[in-house]
C-alpha cells in the first residue's frame, strides 16, 4: 500500500516498480530481507532519476509492504498506517484491514 505524500506520482511509480524489483531478483525467494532492502533503494533511485527529468513528478510516498508466504505475514508499516491481519474460523483466508491515522 502506498501513500502519496505531496501528489500520486511517488505512489503510482512505486506500486508499479517495486513489485517488479522484488520479482525480477534471482535471490527471491530465498533472500527476502535482502531482495525487498534492494527493491525500495532501486525504486527509490530510479524515481529520483524520474524526477530528475521531469520536475513535476517529485512528491513523495510511504509504503507499508507485508510479504504473506504460506500462513506467515511479514509486515512493515509506515508511520501513519498500519495493516490489521487475522485468519477467518477454518484458518484458510487472511483478511486485512487498513487502518490510516490521520494527523
Amino acid at each position: 500500500m502506498f501513500d502519496g505524500h505531496g501528489g500520486k506520482h511517488a505512489a503510482d511509480f512505486a506500486c508499479y516498480h517495486l513489485p517488479r524489483f522484488i520479482a525480477e531478483d534471482e535471490d527471491f525467494p530465498m533472500e527476502v530481507e535482502r531482495v525487498v532492502a534492494s527493491a525500495f533503494l532501486q525504486t527509490d533511485s530510479a524515481f529520483a532519476k524520474a524526477c530528475s527529468l521531469d520536475a513535476a513528478l517529485a512528491s513523495g510516498t510511504t509504503a507499508l509492504a507485508a510479504l504473506v508466504v504460506g500462513r506467515l505475514a511479514f509486515i512493515h508499516p509506515p508511520t501513519d498506517s498500519a495493516l490489521l491481519g487475522a485468519f477467518n474460523a477454518h484458518q484458510t483466508r487472511l483478511w486485512y484491514i487498513l487502518l490510516v491515522i490521520d494527523y
